[in-house]
C-alpha cells in the first residue's frame, strides 16, 4: 500500500500539493487527514466527483502492509492526524515534498525534494513541466488556488520568481483565474459575521518584552468553516503585528495565528500544540484541553519564544579599561592605542579598595593636550567631568537618548554605589541598531542571522556525550554567575554542518573558580594553567574539552606574541583571526545554542569570504597570513578585496622577516596536514611568501612532485599496512629537494626543526646521492629489498615520487606489495638444531634464505632447510668458519 497525503487542517497548497504529486504516483492512494476551511471540504468532494481520484478519510480505510507513505507540506509528525501510528507501526519508505525547513522532532524522508519557495505546489509544478506531464484545467485550477494562498496571490515576502513561474506554466496548462478567486476569496457569511464581532469584542492585546500580541477567542457548538479567514480579518482591521485566533467548535479546539514580524514565529510556537506551518502563519487543532489551559500555554509560550529586550548589560563591554586621574597624557594616549578605544573612563581609587567615575577622556582631547605640548601633564587637567551614566537594567530607549541627544560616546554603567561595571559605547549601540534593522528584513522564512539557535546542529554533529558535557558546563557556570559560550572554529565548523571536536569554551568570569566543580560533578582529570586563565578537562574516553576566561590581547611590537589581560566575550572575539572564527554559541540554560555574532562571521560564512577583523590584523601577527591562505583553500572560500589588500601591503613591508622560525615552522607543518596543500603553497608562492621558508626554496620546481607524493601517500594507505606515515617527514623532503645539504642544514636550524623529523631529513641529505646511486644499478629485482628495508618508508616514498625511472617505480612498487611482506620462517634456534653454530654464517644463510624467497624458488620451511643443507653443508660450513 503507498499513500499521499498531506497535514491536518489541510489548505489549497496541501490539496493542490497532493493531486500534482498523485501524477507521480498514480497508484498511491490519497489519504485527507481533514481541514477547517469549507472550501476545501467542497474541493476534496468535486475532485472525486471529477474522476480525478478518490480521496479517502483516514477512518475509513484499512491500513495494511504499508509500504511507502508521500507526505506533502509537511514533514512533521505531529500534524498527522494519527497516520503517524501507521507510520510508526510498518516503517515505510517516506517520500517528502515541503517548502518547510527542517525542524527537531519532524521525518526524514529516504527521497526529500525541498526548496525555499512560497508554497509547495510550487515545487510539484517544477517536476511535472521538467516530466512534460500533462494535468487537466481542474487540476491546474486548484493547484494554482495552492500557490495563491500560500503566497498571499503572490504578495508575501515569501514568494519567489519560482512561484510566478509556476503559476504561468499553470496558466498554460488552463487553470481558471476566475474559479481561484472564487476558491481563494470567501464570501463571509451571516454565521461568519456574528463570530468575527465575538472576536473583535473579545480581543486582548498584550504587549510582550515591547510587542503587541493580539489573542482572540471564540465559540460555537456547530461548526464554523474558515476561522482562519476570520483571523486574517482581525488582524488587518487592527493593524496588529501578532494575532492568535483560539476557537472552540463542538468537542476541539482550533487555534490560527498570523505574524508579520520575525521575533514572533508562529509555525514554532503553534509545533507546542501539535501544529506547524510558516513563520508567519500557522494553525493547530487541540484536544483534551480547556480554551482557559490553551491560552495560558499559548501566553507561556510566548514569553518563553519572544526574546527579552536588550539591556545595558547584555551590550556593555567589560572588564572596565581606566586610567587615574594622575596619568599623564602620554600615558593616556598609550592606553587608547593598547586598546583600540576612543574614550577611557577617568577613575580615582577610594579608601575602600573600590573605585568611582570622575571623568571621561576622549581621543580627539588627548591628541590636542599633545599637540599643544601637554604630554606630561595629568589627565584629570583635562578630563570631562558632567556626563551621564546608566544602571545594568537601563533599556535601549535611555541609551539612544543618552547617546544620541545627550552626545555622548561612550556611557558609564555604575552599580548603586557607583562602582563602573562595564560601558556602553556609541558602537554597541549602532550594532543593535543595525541587528534590528537586519531582523525588519528577515521576514518570512529566513531565520534572523543574529538570533540563530544551532542547538540542532550541536545534537545532530556532536555525540550525546559531548552534548551533556556542554549542557552541564553551561549549568555550572549559570549557578556560579557566569556566561559560558563555544567559540572559534568549533562554531563556524557546526555552521558548515562539519564535525569537529576541537571545543573551545569562554567564560565570562574567572574560569578557575568553576574547574574544580566541574572535575567533582562530571568526575574528570583537570589540568590548569593559572598564569593564562585556562583549564583543560580531560575525559576517560580521550576527549578534551579546553576553558578560557574570556581575555583581551594587545601587541608591543609588530609580530610580537601577545600580552593577555581579562576582558569580556565581545573582546576576546575581537582579538581573533578572522570573522568567520568570531561566532560563539551560549550554553548557559535558557538561551542554550544561541547563537552570538558580533562582526559578521554569518555572513561571511555563507558568502564564503575570510575577512579580517581590523586592518592592522597582519601586522601584529604576519602569521595569520597563512591561516588566511589555508582556511581559503580549506572551506573553497575567497579572501575579501581588502583583506588581500593588507596581506600584500604586510608582505611590502617585509613584516615576515620579524617572525622567528618556529612560528613559520607551525603554520608549514599545519599547512601540510591539509586536503589542499598544493593550492595553499601556490597561493604562497603567488604572493612571494616561499622566501620566508627558506631564500634558495623554488616551487615551481618542486610543485609536481608535490603532487606525485600526495598520490602516492593515498596510493600507500589504500595497502592497509597498518602503519601510520608521518606525512609531515615526505613534505619536508619535497619541499628542500631542491637545496644541497649545506642549505638544508641552515634552512632547519633557522625553522627550528627539532627531534627525529630533523634527524631523518638531515640524514636522508647526507647519503641522498649514495642511496640514489645504488637505485640507478640494480641488476635483479631482489636488490631493492635490501635498499629500501632500512629505509623509513616515508623516505622511500619521497624517493619513488622523485625518481621518473619506470623501471625503478616498479622496484619500489614490487617492495611495497610484495617484498617487505617476504618472512624467512628459520630461525637461529632452528639452524642450532640442524648443528650449526652461531656465528657471522647466520647472516649469510639468512640473507641467502630471503633472496631465495624474493625469487620464488623457496615457498615453504621444509625448502628452506633443503636449500641451507645444500648451500651450507655442515662440515664445510664449520670448516670455512674455522
Amino acid at each position: 500500500m503507498e499513500i499521499i497525503t498531506t497535514h491536518a487542517n489541510a489548505d489549497f497548497d496541501g490539496i493542490g500539493a497532493m493531486i500534482g504529486v498523485r501524477k507521480l504516483y498514480p497508484n498511491a492512494l490519497m489519504v485527507f487527514l481533514g481541514s477547517q476551511e469549507e472550501a476545501i471540504n467542497k474541493v476534496v468532494e468535486e475532485i472525486c466527483e471529477k474522476g480525478i481520484g478518490k480521496i479517502f478519510r483516514i477512518r475509513d480505510l484499512k491500513i495494511e502492509n504499508l509500504k511507502k507513505v508521500i507526505l506533502v507540506d509537511t514533514r512533521s509528525p505531529k500534524r498527522l492526524g494519527g497516520l503517524e501510528e501507521y507510520i510508526e507501526k510498518f516503517k515505510p519508505e517516506i517520500h517528502i515534498y515541503d517548502h518547510h525547513s527542517f525542524q527537531e522532532g519532524d521525518y526524514r524522508g529516504d527521497q526529500e525534494f525541498y526548496k525555499k519557495v512560497g508554497s509547495t505546489t510550487t515545487i510539484i509544478c517544477e517536476i511535472l513541466e521538467k516530466n512534460n506531464i500533462e494535468i487537466t484545467s481542474y487540476e491546474a485550477t486548484v493547484m494554482m488556488a495552492g500557490i495563491y494562498e500560500d503566497t498571499g496571490t503572490l504578495t508575501y515576502t515569501s514568494t519567489t520568481p519560482d512561484d510566478y513561474k509556476a503559476c504561468m506554466w499553470l496558466l498554460q496548462k488552463g487553470a481558471k483565474l476566475e474559479t481561484v478567486k472564487e476558491l481563494v476569496y470567501k464570501e463571509t457569511s451571516r454565521l461568519q459575521i456574528g463570530l468575527l464581532n465575538d472576536m473583535l469584542n473579545d480581543l486582548r492585546i498584550y504587549n510582550i518584552y515591547g510587542h503587541n500580541v493580539g489573542i482572540t477567542v471564540a465559540s460555537s457548538e456547530e461548526f464554523i468553516g474558515d476561522f482562519a479567514i476570520l483571523v486574517q480579518k482581525i488582524k488587518d482591521i487592527e493593524n496588529l503585528p501578532v494575532i492568535f485566533g483560539i476557537g472552540r467548535f463542538g468537542d476541539r479546539i482550533f487555534i490560527s495565528a498570523r505574524s508579520r514580524i520575525p521575533e514572533v514565529n508562529v509555525g514554532e510556537i503553534l509545533s507546542v500544540f501539535g501544529g506547524g506551518g510558516h513563520s508567519y502563519a500557522a494553525s493547530a487543532t487541540v484536544k483534551d484541553l480547556t480554551m482557559v489551559q490553551v491560552q495560558e500555554m499559548l501566553l507561556e509560550e510566548l514569553r518563553k519564544r519572544i526574546e527579552k529586550p536588550k539591556v545595558a548589560r547584555d551590550i556593555m563591554s567589560m572588564p572596565v579599561k581606566y586610567v587615574s586621574p594622575d596619568s599623564t597624557i602620554e600615558d593616556v594616549k598609550e592606553v587608547l592605542t593598547r586598546y583600540n578605544i576612543n574614550m577611557v573612563p577617568v577613575c580615582e581609587e577610594l579608601k575602600t579598595g573600590k573605585i568611582r567615575i570622575v571623568g571621561l577622556i576622549s581621543r580627539q582631547n588627548v591628541e590636542k593636550a599633545a599637540f599643544h605640548g601637554y604630554d606630561k601633564f595629568p589627565v584629570k587637567n583635562f578630563m570631562t567631568t558632567e556626563f551621564f551614566s546608566i544602571k545594568p537594567d537601563s533599556d535601549i530607549n535611555e541609551i539612544r537618548e543618552l547617546i544620541f541627544r545627550g552626545r555622548q560616546r561612550l556611557l558609564p554603567v555604575v552599580n548603586d554605589e557607583g562602582e563602573p561595571l562595564g560601558v556602553v559605547t556609541r558602537t554597541d549601540f549602532l550594532r543593535i541598531i543595525q541587528d534590528e534593522s537586519i531582523q525588519e528584513e528577515e521576514i518570512g522564512e529566513r531565520k534572523n542571522e543574529l538570533n540563530k539557535n544551532l542547538k540542532y546542529l550541536i545534537e545532530t554533529l556532536f555525540d550525546k556525550e559531548t552534548q551533556e558535557r556542554l549542557i552541564k558546563i553551561g549549568e555550572i557556570a549559570e549557578s556560579f554567575g557566569y556566561n559560558a559560550f563555544l567559540v572559534g572554529g568549533v562554531v563556524r565548523d557546526l555552521i558548515l554542518r562539519k564535525s569537529n571536536y576541537d571545543i573551545d569554551i569562554v567564560i565570562e568570569g574567572d574560569c578557575h573558580k568553576m574547574v574544580q566543580t566541574i572535575s567533582k560533578l562530571l568526575k574528570i582529570k583537570v589540568v590548569e594553567h593559572k598564569k593564562f586563565g585556562t583549564a583543560s578537562l580531560i575525559f576517560s574516553d580521550g576527549k578534551k574539552i579546553d576553558l578560557a576566561t574570556a581575555r583581551i590581547e594587545y601587541y608591543p611590537s609588530p609580530a610580537s606574541l601577545p600580552t593577555v589581560e581579562w576582558g569580556s566575550l565581545k573582546l576576546d572575539l575581537y582579538r581573533r583571526d578572522f570573522t568567520i572564527n568570531t561566532l560563539a554559541v551560549k550554553l548557559n540554560p535558557g538561551s542554550f545554542g544561541n547563537l552570538i555574532d558580533y562582526f559578521g562571521g554569518l555572513r561571511d560564512i555563507k558568502e564564503g569570504i575570510i575577512r579580517v577583523i581590523h586592518n592592522l590584523s597582519f601586522v601584529e601577527d604576519p602569521t595569520r597570513v597563512f591561516r588566511a591562505l589555508r582556511f581559503e583553500a580549506r572551506f573553497n572560500f575567497r579572501i575579501s578585496k581588502h583583506t588581500l589588500y593588507l596581506i600584500k601591503n604586510a608582505i611590502k613591508m617585509d613584516i615576515f622577516s620579524l617572525i622567528k622560525g618556529p612560528r613559520i615552522l607551525n603554520e608549514i607543518e599545519l599547512i601540510f596536514q591539509e586536503e589542499e596543500l598544493i593550492k595553499i603553497m601556490d597561493r604562497i608562492n603567488e604572493l612571494g611568501l616561499m622566501k620566508y621558508i627558506g631564500k634558495n626554496i623554488q616551487w615551481k620546481d618542486l610543485r609536481n612532485l608535490f603532487i606525485k607524493a600526495k598520490e602516492l601517500i593515498r596510493w600507500y594507505e589504500l595497502l592497509y599496512t597498518g602503519i601510520k606515515l608521518d606525512k609531515l617527514l615526505i613534505y619536508f623532503l619535497c619541499l628542500f629537494d631542491n637545496l644541497d645539504f649545506h642549505e638544508v642544514k641552515e634552512v632547519v636550524k633557522d625553522l627550528g626543526l627539532r627531534g627525529n623529523l630533523s634527524k631523518s631529513i638531515i640524514d636522508f641529505k647526507r647519503r641522498a646521492a649514495i642511496l640514489l646511486n645504488q637505485l640507478n644499478n640494480i641488476k635483479e629485482d631482489y636488490e631493492i629489498y635490501f635498499i629500501l628495508k632500512d629505509l623509513q618508508i616515508e623516505v622511500s616514498l619521497y624517493l619513488m615520487a622523485k625518481i621518473d625511472d619506470e623501471k625503478i617505480k616498479r622496484f619500489f612498487s614490487l617492495y611495497f606489495t610484495d617484498f617487505s611482506k617476504i618472512k624467512v620462517l628459520l630461525n637461529g634456534e632452528d639452524l642450532k638444531k640442524l648443528g650449526y653454530t652461531p656465528s657471522p654464517l647466520f647472516t649469510k644463510i639468512f640473507n641467502g634464505l630471503i633472496i631465495e624467497r624474493l625469487r620464488g624458488s623457496i615457498t615453504t620451511k621444509e625448502e628452506e632447510i633443503d636449500w641451507v643443507k645444500k648451500h651450507f653443508p655442515l662440515q664445510i660450513s664449520e670448516k670455512n668458519v674455522k
